[in-house]
């Protein structure tokens, strides 16, 4: 049975957005291993000369700190973002979001009573996520990168809820059978997947309310990885947008 790793990321609606996303991206294990990994640090030695440095996409771009420094120039940025777009392959990546704007959720429900945005947004892609491997008869494990104790914590209870309750459309048998582990890792301990998903969160979020994402954009690539539960219903199951 094939294996997939799902790695998570957030982008939060710190201001001026107003929006919170949490997205990320599905590989095989096997793929990711001998493909995704080897070609990530190739470029990373070619564009940084360090294949152990951290790929953060808002520290890339402002390429202020001097380890990014090779940013700073035009041909540089030109290759890297080339060498990002290639990554997002749809024979090789899938792509699981969902964005929601708080004080719209908020507002319409009494607060009192709410789950915060990034859980109602981790069981919409968890919910997608074991669809997904039930049509292609495999297991997965999930990936995020951790906050502090307490909300790890909260995160890591709730995904327990899920294995014993189940989500809206997914039994508590399909999520327990077909997510097998729940991770944390640090971007800092090298871990690529959670690497490649802090380029996803803050580029469609602005995709799905139809705003302009900075250039150079890897938005196209990105949405053309995006889940579509083999019927062709990408907001469904890929891009979820909760008003």
């Amino acid at each position: 049975m094939k294996e997939y790793y799902l790695f998570l990321d957030e982008s939060k609606n710190t201001p001026p957005s107003v929006l919170f996303s949490l997205g990320g991206c599905a590989i095989e294990k096997q793929l990711y291993g001998n493909k995704i990994c080897p070609f990530i640090k190739k470029m990373k030695e070619e564009i940084f000369d360090d294949e152990d440095i951290i790929l953060h996409e808002t520290e890339i771009r402002s390429a202020s700190k001097e380890i990014y420094k090779p940013m700073r120039k035009k041909e540089v940025r030109d290759k890297f973002w080339k060498y990002m777009g290639d990554v997002f392959d749809p024979n090789d990546i899938t792509v699981f979001t969902a964005v929601i704007n708080p004080d719209e959720y908020k507002n319409k429900y009494d607060s009192s009573f709410l789950n915060n945005e990034y859980l109602v947004c981790l069981e919409i892609i968890l919910e997608n996520f074991a669809h997904f491997l039930e049509k292609k008869k495999a297991i997965g494990i999930v990936y995020l990168e951790p906050q502090n104790s307490k909300a790890d914590n909260r995160l890591h209870n709730y995904y327990q809820q899920l294995v014993k309750r189940g989500t809206r459309c997914m039994s508590n048998h399909a999520i327990r059978t077909q997510i097998s582990t729940f991770n944390f890792y640090q971007k800092s301990d090298l871990n690529i997947g959670l690497q490649i998903a802090d380029f996803i969160p803050n580029t469609m979020k602005k995709y799905a309310y139809g705003l302009k994402n900075r250039e150079p954009s890897i938005e196209k690539q990105i949405a053309n990885c995006l889940y579509d539960g083999f019927v062709g219903d990408y907001g469904t199951f890929g891009l979820k947008k909760l008003d």
